[in-house]
């Protein structure tokens, strides 16, 4: 939820060496408040659209932007967002 990435963007934009994994891909949750600080949010949107637009992510990627939440205001949604995805059949 509303990750912080405005002082390491260039480490999560890498691609790192992954773990051999059986089965599915792992699942990956990202949630924005859209009130949420511009200094925390434009880092948050860039990395955004950068793993949405790959195809050979390590993961299976869901994003959420959460209208008129704050950062302090969107965990509980993100919570319960991601949670809903992650146990789904989705």
């Amino acid at each position: 939820s509303n990750p912080a990435l405005h002082r390491n963007l260039p480490f999560f934009m890498e691609e790192h060496e992954q773990a051999e994994q059986a089965g599915k891909p792992s699942k990956l949750f990202v949630a924005s408040g859209s009130l949420d600080d511009p200094v925390l949010r434009a880092p948050a949107l860039e990395w955004i659209e950068h793993w949405s637009r790959k195809t050979n992510n390590p993961w299976q990627l869901k994003t959420v932007i959460l209208e008129g939440q704050t950062h302090l205001s969107a965990p509980p949604e993100a919570f319960r967002l991601g949670m809903s995805w992650l146990f789904s059949a989705e």
